[in-house]
């Protein structure tokens, strides 16, 4: 077997272990960890504890949690931390909190600090505390910086902070805390950090980038335990595209991958849709089913309130409730989802309020549309209701003359083309942006994410002056805030690294073969630049061109 103290040094250097098992966990070769622990003749506390974390990967939760009591029984303090994480996955959340109070977090390692406060936070986000889920990442962010296991635990804070903001619906910010998690991030961590990605592009009803990601071959060749929630996510986009029978058959497939896996969450999250499609065809019957099934998957205040939204919809579509009945339970709710800071629900409840308001000649849905307009100009998102539109088609179709910043007005689709050709297209327009290197600078975000100004300046111009090269930098993202509407190159003072922000859907054509489908040529990327990045992606693209591919 390889040395593992020589893997970890040189993967993590300044990495000091305190077991063998726990490189192994941190290079995420799990299975060659439990065969590392079955040839240790008297396994200490922390080798039980790390051996647990290899067994919870490969979702195997029961051998897990018995080496992790077994690791706290003997005196393994960051086992409590790791329990506290493992206890919602086999239905035992209400035991978690508990665990993170056996932890004196003053004697913990610097790196069980900031894991600490990263499940500190997970408990917060489930009990419905928001802001203090919040404040529990931005510290467990906080205490990893300067960590030698940054880039070990990085990206998951990264993704934590990432969630919390799209749950308050700040999905931009979300997008940024994901994007700077991917610099570093390898392996299944990355994987998670893909799936959650195109999440956040499907809240900001960017569909085709999101369906790029979710049909990459990485994804869909991914362990089954990504399989739900990517199938889920494709099922919400056919969803806010109004087709509903596409929709019906990922949820399904999901349903079926999740239940064969106990994961009751990605259950819950497409029983709900499932029942709001089929009641919108009056197959009320089929509907209640999903709805009783979801109820018994209920884990957290969250997922209570949002049944409820749902359970209370079907009762008034069936006729269950008068129109005054259901208003004051959505009322209820708004209330709720105001007090936890879910902007997302919050505007959903809106919408359907301001359906039965119009419905019943109540007066006052106007007024709810102007706010859930301004609200959405506010959270830079224009999608905030595409999959509530399809519910409510009579308002919809009032509030595309009325409201159309919310209504769902013509998606704008920005196409970059690096195959064979370097242009860039808005809406099939070509756009002319002065400057030659624009289709490539464009590209290396779309590939890179979030990149600091050096490195940018290293891969695209590295035979050029950095005077001229960072004249050419700064001329490009002034060109391209005058050229295109919503697209911009965005730098965060605290990373001090840049990303590509933007507002409408790009459709990238490197994206798009990794996908399965292409959109012009298969040829040479960016033929004309000799730049080593572009030349590496180019051969690791290579495979993709062989494979058979369909015209997007």
């Amino acid at each position: 077997m390889p040395d593992i103290w020589s893997l970890v040094a040189q993967t993590y250097p300044g990495v000091r272990l305190e077991s063998a098992i726990q490189g192994w966990a941190f290079l995420e070769r799990f299975e060659e960890g439990l065969k590392a622990y079955a040839e240790i003749p008297d396994p200490s506390p922390k080798d039980d504890r790390w051996a647990a974390v290899c067994h919870f990967q490969l979702l195997q939760d029961n051998e897990a949690l018995r080496l992790l009591y077994r690791a706290t029984e003997r005196g393994e303090a960051g086992a409590h931390v790791f329990l506290a994480h493992v206890l919602p996955f086999v239905d035992r959340g209400e035991e978690a909190s508990s665990e993170l109070a056996k932890a004196n977090v003053s004697q913990l390692s610097e790196y069980d600090q900031a894991l600490y406060y990263r499940v500190s936070s997970i408990r917060e986000e489930t009990n419905g505390n928001l802001r203090e889920a919040l404040r529990a990442a931005e510290e467990a962010w906080k205490r990893i910086q300067g960590v030698p296991e940054y880039a070990i635990l990085a990206p998951s804070i990264l993704a934590q902070l990432a969630v919390l903001h799209g749950r308050i619906g700040r999905s931009q910010r979300a997008l940024w805390f994901l994007e700077r998690g991917m610099v570093a991030t390898t392996g299944t961590e990355l994987l998670k950090v893909q799936v959650r990605r195109a999440a956040v592009l499907v809240n900001l009803g960017r569909y085709r980038e999101a369906e790029a990601e979710l049909e990459s071959r990485e994804l869909v060749n991914a362990p089954p335990q990504f399989q739900p929630e990517r199938l889920w996510l494709l099922g919400e986009i056919a969803w806010s595209k109004g087709n509903t029978q596409n929709a019906t058959e990922r949820y399904e497939e999901a349903i079926g991958i999740a239940q064969g896996l106990q994961f009751s969450y990605e259950e819950f999250l497409c029983r709900l849709p499932l029942m709001c499609i089929l009641a919108l065809r009056q197959q009320y019957s089929a509907a209640q089913d999903h709805l009783t099934r979801a109820q018994l998957l209920i884990s957290d205040k969250s997922d209570r309130l949002l049944f409820r939204f749902r359970e209370v919809l079907l009762h008034y579509w069936m006729g269950r409730y008068q129109p005054s009945h259901a208003l004051l339970e959505l009322d209820g709710l708004l209330t709720a989802f105001t007090e936890m800071g879910l902007l997302q629900e919050q505007a959903a409840v809106r919408l359907h309020r301001a359906e039965i308001m119009r419905q019943s000649a109540a007066g006052g849905w106007s007024k709810e549309l102007d706010e859930l307009q301004a609200l959405s100009i506010s959270l830079q998102n224009p999608a905030l209701l595409a999959r509530e539109w399809t519910l409510v088609p009579d308002l919809h179709s009032i509030a595309q003359t009325t409201h159309p910043r919310i209504a769902g007005q013509a998606p704008t689709t920005l196409n970059i083309y690096t195959l064979g050709e370097e242009r860039i297209c808005l809406n099939d327009k070509e756009v002319s942006i002065p400057l030659r290197r624009s289709p490539e600078l464009l590209a290396y975000f779309l590939h890179h994410k979030a990149v600091a100004l050096k490195q940018i300046l290293s891969d695209v111009f590295p035979e050029e002056k950095l005077s001229a090269a960072k004249s050419y930098f700064h001329q490009f993202r002034h060109q391209l805030r005058e050229q295109l509407d919503g697209v911009e190159i965005e730098y965060d003072p605290e990373s001090k690294m840049y990303r590509l922000k933007s507002e409408v859907d790009i459709v990238w054509d490197v994206n798009e073969l990794r996908a399965g489908r292409r959109i012009g040529s298969k040829g040479a990327f960016l033929p004309s630049s000799t730049n080593t990045w572009a030349r590496d992606l180019d051969e690791y693209l290579e495979p993709y061109r062989g494979s058979r591919v369909a015209q997007a």
